[in-house]
């Protein structure tokens, strides 16, 4: 055997150990954890808690933010109108809740107790969205109105104005390559290729 068709074995053999590690890693389950009123509201653990990461403290809104949505407003009307045409296109929002669901579906609820209020500048915006969150949860056979003192995702819609707040405390552990995988399989499909073109052409 030739120096080239060792190195080309060697070179293979090293590719695919880092391809088995990658997905090895993947398959590993992570673990989520969300409290409202803590300092740090966001938790993830990894590898069963031997990697942790905690996101910074929540900062309140200033008035900087506000400066730059302004001098970026048209930037961000154009793409809302093509993400809104993509929206109230039947075969995406179908597309799209079906990938959810199976999204949905890889996700392990350990523990799950939270209100959500949700209001958009536009109150039909509001409405539509209260519409298709319902229809996922029904799909995944999940009560959004759960009732007084019963664990689960409460959601208000407000549509007198504009908030999103989600109060209480969940638990949820996530197998990342069964949600890559999903939607990988979603990206490439016919729906999910519609969508990347689309957006590419409007960016």
């Amino acid at each position: 055997m030739t120096a080239v068709g060792v190195a080309a074995i060697v070179l293979a053999a090293v590719v695919g150990l880092i391809l088995a590690l990658v997905v090895a890693a993947l398959a590993v389950p992570v673990d989520v954890r969300y409290r409202a009123a803590a300092a740090v509201p966001f938790a993830v653990e990894w590898m069963w808690g031997a990697v942790r990461v905690f996101p910074r403290k929540h900062r309140p809104h200033n008035g900087a933010g506000g400066k730059r949505g302004r001098r970026r407003g048209g930037d961000r009307r154009s793409r809302g109108r093509t993400a809104g045409d993509l929206v109230r296109d039947a075969r995406v929002r179908d597309g799209f809740l079906r990938l959810a669901v199976r999204v949905l579906r890889c996700i392990r609820v350990r523990r799950l107790a939270l209100v959500v209020d949700l209001g958009l500048d536009d109150p039909a915006d509001t409405g539509l969205v209260y519409g298709w969150l319902t229809t996922l949860a029904a799909a995944v056979g999940v009560s959004l109105d759960p009732g007084e003192g019963i664990d689960g995702v409460r959601l208000r819609p407000h549509f007198d104005r504009s908030i999103l707040a989600v109060n209480g405390h969940a638990h949820i552990r996530v197998v990342p390559l069964a949600v890559v995988g999903t939607i990988a399989a979603f990206a490439v499909g016919p729906v999910g290729r519609h969508v990347l073109i689309t957006l590419w052409r409007n960016r």
